[in-house]
């Protein structure tokens, strides 16, 4: 990515507000553990990286532009929660996560759309930029949460969140970053 941004900076590139950075994961073949498991428990697996992102929401709104936040008067189109501040926005019940998985959630900063068809997900809700090291950070950090929901050993696997406060500290110690 940094010889990308160097080369388009260069190029003379500009962004602006209505400019995002997509972060696309391939979830189906990141392990041989993830493969093996039912179906119902990789739906599980999405449903909890959708809920963590929504549950920590003040976290990663702290690291995007204003345009990128929920609550600001000129947001983007996709600075929309997962599941709307813990309100059941989709039609389908969490506790039923092959159904959340199946009607996806993809308007907004998380989309699951491509997951049963592609083995996809997507993040949306960064700013557009340039700087190649908030793009690595970012991604980074996204990594990081796709592992602690499919790595059921990792320290704080199936934990509740609640355990943790919803700021950056917070999810620094959920992943254990």
């Amino acid at each position: 990515a940094g010889k990308v941004m160097t080369a388009l900076s260069r190029a003379g590139a500009k962004v602006n507000k209505s400019c995002g950075l997509h972060t696309t994961f391939g979830i189906s073949n990141s392990s041989a553990r993830f493969r093996r498991m039912s179906a119902k428990k990789q739906a599980q697996c999405i449903v909890n990286i959708g809920e963590a992102y929504d549950y920590f929401m003040q976290a990663f709104d702290s690291l995007v532009s204003p345009s990128r936040r929920f609550h600001h008067p000129n947001r983007s189109g996709y600075a929309t929660p997962v599941f709307l501040l813990g309100g059941n926005h989709y039609a389908q019940p969490r506790d039923d996560p092959q159904s959340v998985v199946a009607h996806g959630f993809h308007r907004g900063y998380l989309n699951i759309s491509g997951f049963l068809s592609k083995g996809i997900i997507e993040f949306r809700q960064h700013n557009g930029t340039l700087n190649r090291w908030k793009i690595y950070n970012w991604s980074l950090l996204l990594q990081r949460l796709v592992q602690w929901a499919l790595n059921d050993r990792h320290t704080n696997h199936g934990c509740d969140l609640r355990e943790f406060p919803p700021t950056l500290d917070g999810l620094m110690d959920m992943l254990a970053v």
